[in-house]
C-alpha cells in the first residue's frame, strides 16, 4: 500500500509532536527558575560552553590552570561563608582538567602541585584511544556542578578535519550535550600561524567552533616579567553574549594565583599597538598644549605622527578611543553652542 505523504499523511504523529512542543514550551514559571551564577563575574557563568583560543606559546595552559585554582578558591570562600552561617559544608563544584597537550614534565614545571591540595580538583593525562571514549562517556554523564577543562581540544578530535564544518558540528554537539547535562565546559584551542607583531584574532578551523559555544575568548599575552614571573593576559569576548566583558588578569606562575584587574587596567591592556601609540601621542600633545579643541588636537596628532613616522588611528576611531579614556588620562569638556569638544590633561 502506497504511503501517504504531505497533507494526506496520517495526523497522529504530527499531533504528537505538536503536543510535545506545547508540553515543553517555556513558561513564566520555568524562566523564573533559571538562575545565572557566575563562576568568574562577566567572564564564565555556570553551565556554559566556552572556547579560549590563542596563538602558540601565548600561555593558554598557564591561564587555564590559574583559572581552575581561582574557581576552586572562590568555592572555598563560598562554602566557608555558608559553613559559618549555618554549620553546613556543601561544596558545589568539582574541576576536572583533562590534559592531552602537555607532558608530565611540563606540567610539573608549571607548578601544578599547588593544585593537588584541593580534593575537588583532578588533573588527568588523557592518552591514545582513550580520548574519543572520554568524550563519548562524558556526553552521557550527569555533569551537574562539574567543570571540565580540555587542554587542548584538537587532541580530543582524532582524525576530524578542523575545516569540515559538518564534522566539527557533530563533535561540538557532544560538548553541547555535556553542557546540557549540567556541566561547565571550557576548551583551549589554537590559532593559525600569525605574522610577527600582528594578530587577526581568528581561531583555527570551521565556523562551527564559534557557532556552537556560548562565548569565545581571544587570549592575548600582553606582558611577561621574567624577574617576578608574572604573566599578564587580556581575554576579549568575540560573541559578547550574556553580559560577558573583556577580562584582564595577572598570573603568578610560581603559585598559579590569578589576579583580576580593574576596568582601567583592562582598557590599557586591551589596546593594540596603533592604539597605544595614538594614546601616547595625544597625552604628549596635551602635556604641552593645555586645553585644545578636537580639530586642533587631530591636526597636531597627524603632524606629530608624520614627524615620528608612526601610524595612528583615523578620526572616527580616534574619537571612540579617546571617549573610553575620558577621566583616566584627560578631561573632555563639551561646548554645546559650537558642538565642539575640548581636551585637557588630568
Amino acid at each position: 500500500m502506497r504511503e501517504l505523504k504531505g497533507a494526506n499523511a496520517p495526523r497522529r504523529k504530527f499531533d504528537d509532536i505538536l503536543s510535545y512542543l506545547s508540553e515543553n514550551k517555556l513558561t513564566k514559571e520555568k524562566l523564573e527558575m533559571v538562575k545565572s551564577e557566575w563562576l568568574v563575574e562577566n567572564f564564565i557563568y555556570k553551565g556554559s560552553l566556552v572556547m579560549i583560543y590563542a596563538s602558540a606559546g601565548s600561555g593558554k595552559s598557564w591561564f587555564a590552570l590559574a583559572l581552575a585554582k581561582y574557581i576552586l578558591e572562590q568555592e572555598l570562600l563560598r562554602t566557608g561563608e555558608e559553613f559559618a552561617k549555618n554549620g553546613i559544608f556543601n561544596s558545589k563544584c568539582e574541576v576536572y582538567y583533562l590534559n592531552a597537550d602537555n607532558s608530565e614534565r611540563t606540567l610539573k614545571n608549571r607548578n601544578i602541585e599547588v593544585l593537588t591540595k584541593y580534593d575537588n580538583f583532578s588533573l588527568t593525562p588523557i592518552k591514545g584511544e582513550n580520548k574519543e571514549e572520554v568524550i563519548n562517556k562524558l556526553a552521557k554523564s550527569n555533569l551537574t556542578n562539574k567543570i571540565i577543562i580540555f587542554d587542548s581540544i584538537r587532541n580530543f578530535m582524532g582524525d576530524i578535519n578542523f575545516n569540515d564544518d559538518s564534522a566539527v558540528t557533530r563533535f561540538m554537539d557532544k560538548l553541547q550535550q555535556m553542557r546540557d547535562n549540567g556541566g561547565t565546559i571550557i576548551f583551549l584551542h589554537h590559532q593559525p600561524k600569525q605574522t610577527d607583531g600582528e594578530n587577526n584574532k581568528l581561531y583555527k578551523g570551521a565556523t562551527a567552533f564559534a557557532d556552537s559555544v556560548d562565548e569565545a575568548y581571544f587570549l592575548n599575552k600582553v606582558e611577561f616579567d621574567d624577574e617576578s614571573k608574572f604573566l599578564s593576559f587580556c581575554l576579549e569576548p568575540q560573541k559578547r553574549r550574556d553580559e560577558t566583558k573583556t577580562l584582564s588578569c595577572r598570573v603568578d606562575t610560581d603559585f598559579l594565583n590569578l589576579l583580576i584587574m580593574d576596568e582601567t587596567k583592562t582598557l590599557q591592556l586591551s589596546l593594540n599597538e596603533k592604539e597605544k601609540i595614538t594614546i601616547d601621542l595625544v597625552c604628549e600633545i596635551l602635556d604641552t598644549s593645555g586645553v585644545i579643541n578636537q580639530g586642533t588636537l587631530a591636526k597636531k596628532l597627524d603632524s606629530l605622527a608624520k614627524d615620528r613616522a608612526v601610524e595612528v588611528l583615523g578620526l572616527n576611531s580616534l574619537w571612540r578611543l579617546l571617549n573610553k579614556f575620558e577621566n583616566i588620562y584627560f578631561k573632555i569638556d563639551k561646548a554645546k553652542a559650537k558642538n565642539q569638544k575640548f581636551f585637557s590633561r588630568i
